[in-house]
């Protein structure tokens, strides 16, 4: 079976290529702007007002009064006051209210957005986060608030990072400037070397798939040049940075797992790919999932089993070819777009709407498969670049049988961020696999020359990866460190700027370089030796780029002050750095003197000058571009309420209830709404429920009986519940349970309500009871039976014990000659048992 992509599906299917595919190039680097200005927001309905300090409490009342102003709460930090505003609007309130003696200000109350999120220079081209009626890609006009409320959603949450979303597509370009951060990263595959050791070091059937799998050609490289534009739409769409570069995802924060099984000419896949994908996703922990593809046929029972054991939410395109998908309701089914049209209650199926609000004239419906909509006409979003200018830049060679060196083309510490300068450290150090060895900076920067020295800075960052501060040999002019002061070390080489090793003209004749000949040789028999070296500096193999050391031990092609002809100014890792990316801007950088650094046979490269590609931007028509604000959606939601993701089902259910209606696809979805990200969140329901036993023993009673049962209930209709006896690990269950086989002592019942948002009761119902099944005993009597004694007005005592309960006079009946004792005439302990009765006179020989 071939499944193709939604975004195709209108060319495969209807023959309009337009819709599957309008495309439009984003404005360049240098037209794009870098802070868009918010538009104001009024909050409707409200102000706030500061009454001057001589304004006394009866001046505030009679304010309020002539305004129709209610307070709704104090604002200390500034003494004013927020008020609702009733019989007028606000700006109205306000005019009035400045025009009064006693009034210091008055102000509506405004929305306030984080900064960042709308500030991404082409923002106010996503519509379908932030409709305010601007015109789509295609000159068409939009209606205002037919979105999902992305803006208002980041003010309460942009996404967990911890949050994992599996894009199951083609693969995911995550150089694009505005992926490169939103990789997730396999921790069973990575750090000390593993993510390229050719190892399946985590056990689960695949070798060094550090950021996901190509399911499609069995290899770990999820981005293919020239394939993947498809999933690279969609995971930005879902997640695209705030970095001030280009556009913003729903959730901006999450991680995204690629998992390719479409691509190659005609953009198809196979269903036994699309099912280990889906496997993959469950085993690697992936609880949500965007599924922008399917096929129009019958339903296929080996997709739908996947689907329903993968326990993920499995958002699907409901398909592009305007079908009717309710057909698969039929018996039998018929034709219809599947995955989304299968029954299984994880699935989410979303339609596609234009930013008028109007059903996309491309997209299937279906009132009872199709459950909601979300935009999916003219959306921006990233594509993979188009090749530009670059160079390799960092380089992993192995040496030896265990040596490895990790060479850059520029300067550690020309990375101008700090956090990210230790970044580089700790990708280096797992690259060679340091492990636990000791770190030695060999500070080799001229700085005695009068080159700036990087040392400090370096040992900053060296330590901020270790925890450890490095020990450091500063280097005179000449010759650096011999081998005894490197060996079971890991060595950071730092050259800075320094371009030869004695203080000549830097532009020498190969007699003077920074690396002298005998730097040379101690580096290769250090790591012919097994060491571990990162080398680092713009001008390190200056003027030895032929040479054995250069070509020979490391296995490189150097090409030096490649940075006077092409944008090296930035670094966008691969390999081991993946995900990597820095501005090379501190006060030591300098770009032209930076230099290629390309791998040869034994070697990997760990990434290039710039992004490797330009940052491009294209406008796509789809149920697949609909999609995955939906899956954002839910990830913000899952972001919030982490419980959540045990039951997928219920954050289907809260984007379904909390959606925003759409007039154009009522009787066309089963919902009639699109999706609101903003009322998603509200719609969490926080509140646990209370539950409550309503039959069975009562509180502190005590039966004969060996069995019980109880009833109980929750204020919450759907919960389910969990039950606990005598102290046992609680388990599900259902009203009424019964027990059987009770022993004879005390017995407490719990019993907590789940509701079907996962919140759990956290003060469970109790009910405590006793059974005893054992009848009380009378013992050590005094006169024994049959005794015969000669005192007429004997003391009777006796011990009279219960089983479980401390008994009372009204338990006892006490009889003499066989007339009832009155209780009033013998005494009782029910701490001691003991009975005791002073006899009157009784008839001798009786």
């Amino acid at each position: 079976m071939l499944l193709v992509a939604s975004a195709a599906l209108a060319a495969v299917l209807t023959g309009t290529a337009a819709m599957a595919q309008d495309t439009e190039r984003g404005a360049s680097r240098e037209d794009m702007p870098s802070f868009r200005p918010q538009q104001s927001e009024i909050i409707p309905g409200e102000i706030i007002v500061k009454f001057k300090e001589s304004a006394g409490p009866g001046a505030a009342a009679e304010a309020r009064r002539a305004e129709g102003l209610e307070k709704k709460k104090d604002l200390e930090l500034i003494g004013a006051e927020l008020d609702k505003v009733k019989g007028q609007s606000a700006q109205a309130a306000v005019r009035d209210l400045e025009r009064r003696p006693d009034v210091e200000y008055a102000t509506p109350n405004r929305k306030i957005y984080p900064s960042g999120y709308a500030d991404e220079p082409r923002f106010s081209e996503l519509w379908g986060l932030d409709n305010v009626g601007q015109n789509d890609s295609s000159g068409t006009p939009g209606t205002p608030d037919v979105d999902v409320n992305g803006k208002e959603a980041s003010t309460v949450t942009q996404g967990s990072t911890s949050l994992k979303v599996a894009v199951i597509d083609d693969g995911v370009d995550f150089s694009h400037p505005d992926l490169s951060a939103r990789a997730w990263t396999n921790p069973g595959e990575s750090g000390s070397g593993k993510e390229t050791n050719g190892i399946d070091d985590d056990g689960n059937g695949y070798k060094d798939d550090v950021n996901g799998w190509d399911f499609l050609h069995q290899d770990k490289t999820t981005h293919d040049a020239g394939d993947d534009a498809h999933g690279t739409h969609v995971s930005g769409t879902i997640a695209a940075s705030v970095n001030g570069q280009g556009v913003v995802g729903v959730a901006p924060n999450i991680k995204i797992m690629a998992l390719k099984f479409l691509g190659g000419p005609d953009g198809s896949g196979s269903l036994d790919d699309a099912i280990e994908a889906i496997g993959y996703a469950k085993e690697m922990g992936a609880k949500i999932s965007n599924n922008s593809w399917g096929y129009f046929g019958p339903p296929d029972p080996a997709l739908k089993d996947a689907i329903d054991t993968s326990g993920q939410l499995f958002v699907a395109a409901a398909g592009n070819n305007a079908a009717n998908n309710d057909a698969a309701n039929n018996e039998p089914p018929g034709p219809a777009n599947y995955p989304a049209s299968f029954s299984s209650p994880n699935i989410l199926s979303v339609a596609a709407i234009n930013n008028q609000g109007n059903l996309a004239n491309f997209s299937a419906f279906g009132a009872q498969t199709v459950d909601i909509s979300a935009p999916g006409v003219n959306i921006l979003s990233s594509v993979p670049g188009m090749p530009q200018a670059s160079a390799d830049a960092v380089a992993l060679s192995s040496v030896g049988s265990s040596g490895k060196a990790l060479v850059a083309g520029y300067g550690a510490d020309e990375i101008g961020d700090a956090t990210k300068r230790a970044s580089f450290f700790t990708k280096s150090f797992s690259a060679v696999g340091r492990g636990s060895q000791p770190v030695v900076l060999v500070d080799d920067d001229m700085s005695q020359a009068g080159f700036p020295d990087v040392g400090p800075t370096l040992s900053s960052a060296i330590q901020s990866a270790t925890g450890s501060t490095p020990q450091v040999i500063n280097v005179a002019p000449g010759d650096g460190p011999a081998l005894s002061q490197l060996s079971g070390k890991t060595v950071v080489w730092a050259t800075g700027k320094a371009c030869d090793s004695d203080n000549s003209t830097c532009i020498g004749s190969g007699t003077s370089t920074t690396l002298t000949g005998n730097d040379q040789a101690t580096l290769t028999n250090f790591l012919n030796g097994g060491g571990k070296l990162v080398l680092t500096g713009m001008d390190a193999l200056y003027l030895i780029e032929n040479s054995s050391f250069a070509t020979g031990s490391l296995g490189l092609q150097v090409t030096s002050d490649v940075g006077v002809s092409i944008d090296a100014s930035t670094f966008s890792g691969s390999s081991g750095f993946a995900g990597e990316s820095y501005a090379l801007n501190s006060g030591t950088s300098y770009e032209p003197y930076h230099d290629k650094i390309a791998p040869g046979t034994s070697g990997t490269s760990q990434g290039v000058y710039g992004s490797g590609s330009a940052a491009v931007y294209e406008s796509w028509n789809g149920t697949s571009m609909a999609t995955p604000h939906v899956t954002g959606t839910a990830a913000l939601v899952a972001s919030k309420a982490p419980s959540l993701l045990g039951t997928p089902a219920s954050i289907k259910k809260i984007l379904m209830d909390n959606g925003k209606p759409v007039s154009a696809t009522a009787g066309k979805t089963v919902t009639g709404k699109m999706v609101d990200a903003s009322k998603a969140l509200s719609g969490i329901d926080t509140t646990a429920p209370n539950t409550a036993i309503v039959s069975g023993p009562a509180q502190g009673s005590v039966t004969k009986i060996t069995s019980a049962s109880f009833g109980f209930s929750s204020t919450e209709s759907g919960s389910k519940f969990q039950c606990s006896l005598d102290g046992a690990a609680f388990s599900a269950c259902a009203s009424p349970k019964s027990y059987t086989g009770l022993a004879n002592k005390t017995h407490t019942f719990r019993v907590r309500a789940i509701d079907a948002m996962g919140n759990v009761d956290a003060t469970p119902a109790v009910r405590s009871w006793a059974v005893d099944a054992v009848l009380p005993t009378v013992s050590a009597m005094s006169p024994t039976k049959a005794s015969v004694i000669t005192d007429v007005t004997p003391t009777i005592k006796a011990t009279v014990r219960d089983n479980l309960t401390n008994l009372q006079k009204a338990n006892i009946k006490l009889y003499v000659n066989g007339v009832l004792i009155s209780p009033l005439k013998y005494s009782y302990s029910p701490t001691t048992d003991a009975l005791v009765y002073n006899s009157p006179a009784i008839a001798k020989g009786k």
